[in-house]
């Protein structure tokens, strides 16, 4: 509509239209990520400015596009319902993967990168909000009482509205971990800077070891790589796929605790974000065991 009001303001082959054109498809590339409808908007706007540049009409063109556009929108509608569903089920764990996916991305960083950082944390947020959105009908369908026919379905949605909750519960120790990184490598650069000024040799040995310090810790490091092993359990799981061949064992516990405030902040986000990939382990199962390579191995004997 703002596109169809403005396409009378210019007149054929003018330079601002192209202008223009490439801007609205700017902001239609940055918009798809969040929603096709965004996209289909702004391609609907670069068509009525398009067309203002040819020296038509747009009105006429403009209702056509629109009608065909709400005509698809029923046929995928139908389609999707009656023709080739996708189970909400199915689309729960697509969506759940992501967000682990995304979770992984952020454990296996590095913290000396901030930037990388911060975009993991905002992409497992975003996929996150994408599972609730998924989960919003189960909350509704689980509400009422249902007869007992419907009560495995009933059972389906709680599990979903189960992983859906335990990984809401991550968002805060997730965002709390990216502070306590981006924050300990911006800490120790400004220390570092400052220490370079410094006259004595003490407070220029302190400070050039705080750089780093959080994202070299050995036993904060220990402590990602035993979340980010969970984080993969639970998305074979949800894959029903087994571990690889040779896959390396899971690490021991880390015994040692990091000392200090931030190190700290992360030891327990890090704690509460297992606690929650151990519901989603309740929810999903354990991987599948994988077959054994030589079955006439493993059956012989010694």
């Amino acid at each position: 509509m703002v596109a169809g009001a403005l396409a009378g303001s210019f007149g054929p082959r003018s330079d601002a239209v192209v202008v223009l054109i490439f801007a609205v498809l700017a902001v239609a590339t940055w918009l798809r990520e969040l929603s096709y409808a965004y996209w289909a908007g702004c391609v609907t706007a670069v068509l009525s400015l398009l067309y203002d540049w040819f020296g038509q009409s747009p009105g006429g063109l403009l209702h056509t596009r629109l009608a065909g556009i709400a005509v698809g929108a029923v046929i995928g509608i139908a389609a999707s319902w009656l023709v080739l569903p996708i189970r909400t089920s199915a689309a729960v764990r697509a969506r759940t993967a992501a967000a682990l996916a995304a979770l992984t991305e952020l454990l296996e960083a590095d913290w000396h990168d901030g930037r990388a950082v911060h975009l993991a944390r905002a992409r497992f947020s975003h996929r996150v909000g994408q599972l609730a959105v998924t989960t919003a009908p189960l909350r509704i369908l689980t509400a009422p009482p249902l007869p007992r026919a419907l009560s495995v379905r009933r059972r389906r949605g709680v599990d979903a509205l189960r992983a859906e909750a335990a990984l809401r519960h991550c968002v805060e120790p997730v965002g709390d971990l990216a502070t306590a990184a981006t924050s300990a490598a911006s800490t120790g650069s400004a220390t570092s800077a400052v220490s370079s000024t410094s006259a004595t040799s003490a407070s220029a040995a302190s400070a050039t070891s705080a750089p780093g310090a959080l994202a070299d810790d050995p036993s904060l490091r220990g402590r990602r790589g035993e979340v980010a092993a969970h984080t993969l359990a639970v998305r074979r799981a949800i894959g029903r796929r087994p571990a690889p061949p040779g896959a390396p064992a899971a690490a021991p516990p880390a015994k040692t605790r990091p000392t200090g405030p931030q190190a700290a902040v992360a030891w327990e986000a890090l704690a509460a974000i297992d606690a929650q990939l151990d519901v989603l382990t309740e929810v999903f199962g354990r991987p599948p065991i994988p077959p054994a390579s030589h079955p006439a191995a493993a059956t012989a004997r010694p």
